[in-house]
């Protein structure tokens, strides 16, 4: 049976992959200040938008595009995140669900979406020029893809009617995740100006995370236990194994030559490995050893940065490692509990996801 699930535990103990299971808690506190309330949808196929949040400023420390900085506190359950050129997006996931963003170098923290009710969520997004896309509940009791502009705006319900969604990749033109599809789980996209569902993979069983490069598709199935990564044509075509992994895949990252996971082994062991883009029987393994539990990875030009967060004596930091081996180098002091990060040329944005957490950036 497909389990694609919208399950609270991910939000307390981080045993699910969270670009996949939506978990349903958690909330940004603090103030804020409020950029538009969603007033509903304007294109596709309808729905009510939520409501903004109320002013106020963000991180605790002066704006500075400087060194490590936390760029907002008092975050319950801050989880999915992204960035652009200005700003770093986030989501939480508490008592009210809400999309924020502020500044990268530090300031005014601004709620672009709060929905309206406990099912109404929002899970991973990702921005682009002129918008932020995310895929959640829609307050009915179904899921769907939504979008909305990154100043405010209404939003846009863009695919609508499913009864678990996850994960989200865009490129020009496209917003890629999955979704239930009878009994097992299907690899999807819908145009990002709206229109209709395409379905690039079926009989999928539970996939975690996707991402895009020019030509496909790439996911992870099958997480629990073991993980599988495939892809698929972005135009249309048949899937294809690139490797097999004995234990718990969770996240991955692209660069123009590999696939790079987070992976945990044996419960315990953190676990980085590569893959070309075409495949391998084998994946090169290049962290392991290191306790705790896998959070997201990005990668750039010479490294894959990757949070570790909470497990029995393992570190809650952030760290890198270069992409053709070597030893990992400690990008932060203990954190509460790392969870999804992402990058830009300078700095690695990344989200503790607790109560009280919060939204950090340190230098790469």
């Amino acid at each position: 049976m497909l389990s694609i699930a919208f399950v609270r535990t991910i939000a307390r103990t981080r045993l699910l992959p969270s670009t996949l299971l939506l978990a349903l808690a958690a909330a940004g506190c603090g103030s804020v200040q409020a950029i538009q309330a969603p007033t509903g949808g304007s294109s596709g196929s309808g729905g009510s938008g939520g409501t903004g949040g109320s002013g106020g400023t963000g991180g605790s420390e002066p704006a500075s595009c400087d060194g490590p900085q936390r760029l907002a506190e008092g975050q319950d359950l801050s989880q999915n995140i992204a960035v652009d050129d200005t700003h770093v997006y986030w989501t939480t996931d508490g008592l009210t669900r809400t999309i924020e963003r502020t500044p990268k170098c530090g300031g005014v923290r601004e709620t672009l979406y709060e929905g309206e009710n406990f099912a109404d969520l929002a899970g991973p997004l990702a921005v682009d020029e002129t918008s932020v896309y995310w895929v959640g509940g829609l307050g009915n009791g179904t899921r769907g893809v939504r979008s909305m502009p990154k100043s405010g705006g209404p939003f846009t319900n863009l695919a609508t009617g499913f009864q678990s969604i996850g994960g989200i990749a865009i490129d020009a033109d496209h917003a890629y995740f999955f979704s239930d599809c009878g009994e097992s789980a299907c690899v999807q996209r819908v145009p990002k100006a709206g229109g209709s569902v395409t379905t690039l993979a079926t009989e999928q069983s539970n996939p975690a995370d996707l991402a895009v490069d020019a030509t496909h598709v790439y996911w992870i199935a099958a997480p629990f236990g073991g993980g599988e990564l495939l892809r698929a044509p972005k135009a249309g075509g048949a899937a294809e194994s690139l490797t097999f992994l004995q234990e718990q895949v969770e996240r991955l990252a692209l660069d123009d030559q590999f696939v790079y996971l987070s992976a945990k082994k044996n419960s315990v062991d953190i676990h980085i490995v590569k893959v070309p883009l075409g495949g391998a029987p084998q994946p090169t393994i290049l962290v392991t050893g290191t306790h705790g539990s896998p959070g997201g990875i990005a990668v750039d030009g010479s490294h894959v940065y990757f949070a570790v967060g909470q497990a029995l004596d393992g570190p809650h930091a952030v760290y890198k490692v270069p992409t053709a081996g070597g030893a990992p180098v400690l990008l932060t002091p203990t954190q509460l509990s790392p969870f999804a990060l992402t990058i830009d040329d300078t700095f690695v944005f990344f989200t503790n996801n607790a109560w009280q957490g919060s939204v950090e950036r340190a230098p790469k």
